[in-house]
Parts: C-alpha cells; structure tokens; sequence
C-alpha cells in the first residue's frame, strides 16, 4: 500500500510494512515521470539493510544487518540516466536498538512498518548521471534548464 501526494514542486509518499525500497521508489518515479529530484525528508524503519563504504576504486565494503533499524537519515538525489531512466542515489544513517549509528551508500532495504518520503522538485535544474569519459563510471552532472 501507498499514499501519493504531488505538487509541481514536491513528491510525497508513504511505503508500507514488507515494500522492496529501490524498486517501489523507482516505480513512483517512473509513473510520476520523476527523472531530477532531492530528497529532502525521510523517516520511519528498514529491515534486511545493505549498506556500503567505498574506500576509493569502486570497491565497496559492504554490511547487512536484518533486524529492524530506525531511520536517523536519508539523503540522495534523482538523475537521469542516458537511456532516460531514473537514478536514485542514496546514501542512510540508521540506528539499532542499542543506540548504535550505521552508515553509508544505501543497496537495498525492505520498509519496516513505514517509510514517510518527501523529495523536492527543482525546476530549473535537470540532473544527468553519466560518464564524464569513455571508461569511467557515471557521475552527477547538473545542468540549469527551463524545465517546468
């Protein structure tokens, strides 16, 4: 289940107990026709977590954890891929229940009992990711526009 609220400059939503994050959030872009957006608000809870520290390289140095951890932050954006496809980097602190932080770029997630998400919609700005060369890895490139 989820609960939608738009405005030209703002996307709300609620996920519910069990939701695949990154595919739901993408459907939600992907119907809304959300291709450049900040993330602004998050809070709520995520079980079966993956998160990732990148030392350099591309090589990243991964944790799971699979009980429940509490939203503390949640931050991204939404670009642009060249094949006109919604990217939503994110990057997560969550707290467990002893109080403890865990950080760094969000792999995946399942909500547990809610997730609230807001982003911002800026629309004089388009946000691309793509290579700034032929063999490296996509990257975030903003640009001013007209877009409305």
């Amino acid at each position: 289940m989820r609960k939608l609220a738009r405005t030209d400059d703002y996307l709300a939503f609620r996920l519910d107990d069990g939701t695949d994050f990154f595919p739901a959030v993408k459907a939600l872009l992907v119907g809304e026709d959300v291709t450049t957006a900040v993330l602004v608000a998050a809070a709520g809870m995520m079980r079966h977590v993956e998160i990732g520290w990148n030392g350099g390289g591309g090589d990243y140095l991964k944790k799971t954890f699979d009980d429940p951890l509490e939203i503390l932050g949640l931050s991204g954006t939404v670009s642009r891929k060249p094949n006109g496809d919604p990217y939503f980097h994110a990057h997560a602190t969550f707290g467990d229940s002893e109080h403890r932080a865990w950080g760094g770029h969000l792999f995946r997630a399942t909500v547990h009992e809610t997730c609230e998400i807001v982003f911002a919609l800026p629309r004089e700005m388009t946000f691309y990711r793509m290579p700034l060369a032929p063999d490296e890895l996509p990257r975030f490139c903003p640009e001013r526009s007209s877009r409305r």
